[in-house]
């Protein structure tokens, strides 16, 4: 562990920007790119630049999308880096997945506009709004633009920015600034992982604060996830249950978290019930 001491030292031969840029990971534990592009006054690039050179001498951890502190590496990157491969998800909970979607459409009326997250499950979703009519689809994803661009009766909105080999999204500072442009009728997405106290987690820091913007922006919140998720331990905070109108799941695997979820006060449905 680093001392105290120690990193006071460092962060004097340092130049300001970057003592600037350590101090604010030390308070606030992990920051994204675009955050810190907000709060230093630099561009991305810059930014990159600056988070590889103070990896190289060993004073923060990078991922993709941000930086965390030495001090909450430990509790911070290894739960972001269990998120698996996209093509292993798509083969993970299809039955579920497929069931789960369909109960989603079936709550998208012809005509809405509609922010699609990124995410195996969301683009079941997006296939099953394949046969609406009339609906504008805003989403940072190009898997999912991608089920839906050749419907002629729905029109598709992506954002600029950079897109990430990983899952074929698009994220950055100017894509959360697009996303924000937009109000929508209902917000689709999925997380990985739904904690005991209602808290909604994802992976990635880049992909949920594009989501805020898009939960913040839209009427009705649906959270569509399969049960697998209520048991998975990620660490990068979405929204609260509480703040969602609809929770969409093939089952909630047992009575304490059916407690948890009445009191968030959610709409659920669930596509099969425990025997």
């Amino acid at each position: 562990m680093i001392s105290s001491t120690h990193t006071s030292s460092i962060n004097a031969s340092l130049v300001p920007r970057h003592a600037e840029l350590l101090a604010s990971l030390e308070q606030k534990g992990h920051l994204t790119i675009s955050e810190l592009t907000s709060s230093l006054k630099v561009s991305e690039q810059t930014i990159r630049r600056d988070l590889k050179k103070l990896e190289d001498q060993g004073l923060l951890i990078r991922f993709h999308g941000g930086a965390s502190s030495l001090s909450s590496a430990s509790s911070t990157r290894p739960q972001i880096l269990v998120n698996k491969n996209i093509e292993l998800r798509e083969v993970s909970m299809v039955q579920e997945k497929e069931q789960i979607a369909q109960k989603v459409a079936a709550l998208i009326p012809d005509g809405s506009t509609v922010f699609i997250t990124i995410g195996t499950t969301v683009e079941r979703i997006a296939a099953a709004l394949a046969t609406k009519n009339a609906l504008l689809v805003i989403t940072d994803s190009l898997r999912v633009a991608g089920l839906l661009y050749r419907n002629r009766n729905i029109k598709v909105i992506v954002p600029s920015g950079q897109l990430s080999p990983s899952n074929g999204g698009i994220e950055g500072s100017q894509t959360i600034n697009d996303l924000g442009n937009f109000r929508a009728d209902f917000f689709i997405t999925s997380v990985g992982a739904i904690a005991s106290d209602g808290t909604l987690l994802d992976f990635n820091i880049s992909e949920v604060e594009a989501a805020k913007v898009m939960q913040r922006n839209a009427t009705c919140s649906i959270i569509a996830c399969d049960h697998s998720k209520f048991t998975t331990a990620v660490s990068v905070k979405l929204a609260n249950l509480n703040e969602m109108d609809y929770l969409v799941t093939d089952k909630i695997p047992n009575e304490e978290l059916r407690h948890m979820v009445h009191n968030a006060g959610v709409k659920v449905i669930e596509t099969t019930t425990l025997a």
